[in-house]
């Protein structure tokens, strides 16, 4: 196509809307401005000049003119013409097509991608979109053509968010990877990532934007699962330990900010190993789903239900109130409902099973103590609530940080009293019904560099809890064995039996019997004259094992004594069953023997039964002879206690022994 420009070109130029051909006539010289701005619209352009006019077309020429033809005659001008029409026609066409190619080239490769290609006009309308998007967005371009970004149906994009995007456009920036949810005719939200930057013409006129725009949502559902498993509990899908930290951050900024208390929940099922041992694990981890899905019910949306791991979850109430006093009561009548509702019966495989929860509470407001110390605090009181009998809730008390600071400082020496052999061994000697001393009990203690001699009262149970029992346990073995060694030396102590007490954390340890066989062979002790003090906690659970090693003992000669009889929790049928040698009565039952009728009649049954099954009894903590003519009166056949002498070292029952002294009775 082929358009004339006459005197009007000027005017047609100013009109903005450019007609579309292939080439362009000018007829007339036009001022080089212009003649350019023509050609910034019309690539191909020929001028046709009058005979003269030849040096002022040079100029047209050095604007970029395809051609200049002069108008001299017909018979020469219009073959010329012709001509230059053709070959301008020509390289048009071949413009275009090059100009086409590379954008064919384009969508193909787009055609394999999950981009597609948009164009915007000054106002920022839709103006192109590849038809392709519709397989990706489930939108046609008819439904996108001609609408801004913010007029489509989005979602998840603030009205600030907006402001902030076409304040961007308006000021012609590029921009990256906008998103936002794109709701398709089904109800479908895919997600969007959009990219553009400005569209120019020569003189720097805004034409609008162009760009690409990608369906993310295969990504986003990625690292929606991804956040799923790093933030959330596989098993109760709340939140786990890590998003809990962030939670209880969030708390503690918030509450800081707002002047607002807080409180954290330390949540530990009662009995929750029972379960699993007789319903198995699949049954536990459906009593642990039911406990989530009621810890949620019992608190506000706002608040946080985590699951530490276990049986243990946390609860982190929020926005209690300003005054500490109020925000507490408020926590007791939360903690009271998740008790109430938790001690509700379940059913576990078709089975109906009643459980319970001990809960620590700890009151927070602002960033007063780190959160891993917020949550020792409230694991503490979770502990005192054990402590308590179970099933039931203790608020955290500074008193309690100090018991457990002095506790641990405790542990830490007496870490150090055993590598440097703090610990001594006192002994109390055993009599017969004839006041004959017949053997010792081992008693430890402890040595203190600051505080003296410190009993074990103040720290067995400590070095129960730490572990610490195991390495004691074994040198009270070892130095009591030497000590029977040596006492088997001199005839006047070599009839003396070792009464050793041995924890159930000790007996249950796999090295056990065989570090016992070992001390007794280092030591050169008979292993006739040991005697292991066992207390009824032992039989609580592995019965069948604890027989086990029992009878492995024995049969080296060991024997074997039940310690506190009468105090413990053991099944009388496990006697019969129990290779033991003796059975002590506790002092218990020993201190009011002569003033309550009860405990005579329990420990004249205790002397009963061990005559029946054929076991000696001794009976401790006998410490008047009112006491102990009682006892023997009615049977027993071996006494200990303050009355025959205070614990002491061995250097100083040597002797009383060797003289065979009794006791003043």
């Amino acid at each position: 196509m082929v358009v004339t420009a006459h005197a009007a070109s000027a005017e047609v130029l100013e009109a903005g809307r450019p007609v579309a051909c292939d080439v362009l006539l000018v007829g007339l010289l036009l001022p080089e401005e212009v003649m350019s701005r023509l050609l910034s619209v019309y690539p191909s352009a020929i001028l046709c000049v009058e005979p003269g006019q030849e040096p002022d077309a040079a100029h047209a020429l050095r604007s970029g003119v395809s051609g200049v033809v002069v108008r001299d005659g017909a018979q020469a001008y219009l073959p010329l013409l012709v001509a230059q029409v053709e070959g301008a026609s020509r390289r048009s066409s071949q413009q275009r097509r090059d100009a086409l190619e590379p954008d064919s080239r384009q969508r193909s490769l787009m055609e394999l991608s999950s981009d597609w290609y948009w164009e915007q006009d000054e106002e920022f309308r839709l103006v192109r979109i590849q038809a392709s998007a519709r397989t990706r967005i489930g939108l046609t371009p008819g439904e996108l053509l001609g609408r801004r970004r913010w007029e489509l149906p989005t979602l998840n994009v603030s009205h600030p968010q907006w402001q902030a995007h076409q304040a961007t456009l308006q000021a012609h920036e590029v921009f990256h990877d906008f998103e936002m949810q794109l709701i398709d005719g089904h109800g479908e939200v895919h997600w969007i990532s959009v990219s553009g930057s400005p569209l120019f013409d020569a003189q720097r006129r805004f034409l609008g934007y162009h760009g690409i725009s990608r369906d993310v949502t295969g990504d986003k559902r990625a690292q929606e699962q991804i956040d799923r498993l790093a933030f959330q509990d596989d098993l109760t899908g709340l939140p786990n330990r890590r998003l809990l930290m962030d939670r209880l951050q969030r708390a503690l900024v918030v509450s800081a900010r707002h002047g607002q208390t807080g409180a954290l929940l330390f949540i530990d099922l009662d009995n929750f190993k029972d379960l699993n041992d007789t319903r198995g694990h699949d049954g536990g981890d459906l009593l642990l789903q039911q406990v989530a899905h009621r810890l949620v019910g019992s608190v506000r949306g706002r608040d946080t239900v985590a699951r530490l791991g276990g049986d243990e979850f946390v609860v982190v109430l929020e926005e209690l109130g300003g005054d500490m006093h109020e925000a507490a009561t408020r926590a007791r009548k939360v903690v009271q409902k998740i008790t109430a509702n938790v001690s509700k019966p379940y059913m576990v495989h078709n089975r109906e099973y009643h459980g319970s929860a001990s809960i620590g509470v700890v009151m927070f407001r602002g960033h007063q103590h780190p959160i891993e110390e917020l949550l020792k605090q409230a694991d503490l009181a979770m502990y005192q609530a054990k402590g308590a009998g179970r099933n039931t809730f203790c608020f955290f008390d500074p008193d309690m940080q100090l018991t457990v600071t002095a506790r641990a400082a405790l542990e830490a020496h007496l870490r150090v009293g055993l590598q440097r052999d703090e610990l001594r061994l006192h002994y109390q000697l055993q009599y017969d019904i004839q006041n004959q001393p017949q053997g010792a009990e081992a008693l430890v203690r402890w040595e203190h560099p600051q505080r003296g001699l410190v009993g074990p009262s103040e720290f067995i149970t400590l070095a129960e809890k730490s572990g610490l029992i195991i390495p004691l346990g074994r040198w009270v073995l070892r130095r009591a064995c030497e000590q029977l060694a040596a006492w088997a030396g001199n005839p006047a102590t070599a009839h003396l039996t070792m009464a050793v007490n041995v924890s159930a954390r000790e007996f249950r340890h796999p090295d056990f019997i065989p570090g016992v066989l070992t001390t007794l062979a280092d030591t050169g002790a008979s292993p006739r004259l040991l005697k292991l003090e066992l207390t009824e906690s032992l039989l609580l659970e592995q019965v069948d094992e604890v027989i086990t090693k029992m009878h492995v003992l024995q049969q080296r000669g060991i024997r074997f004594a039940l310690d506190d009889f009468g105090t413990g929790y053991s099944s009388l049928g496990y006697l019969k069953s129990l290779p033991l040698h003796q059975i002590k009565i506790d002092q218990a039952f020993v201190r009011d023997i002569l003033e309550d009728p009860r405990d005579a009649a329990i420990a004249c049954a205790i002397i009963t039964l061990a005559h029946r099954l054929g076991l000696d009894v001794l009976a401790e903590g006998v410490e008047t002879a009112g006491q102990r003519e009682f006892l023997a009166r009615n049977g027993c056949q071996q006494f200990q206690g303050h009355l025959f002498g205070l614990p002491a070292p061995a250097e100083a029952l040597f002797p009383a022994a060797q003289e065979g002294r009794t006791p003043p009775v």
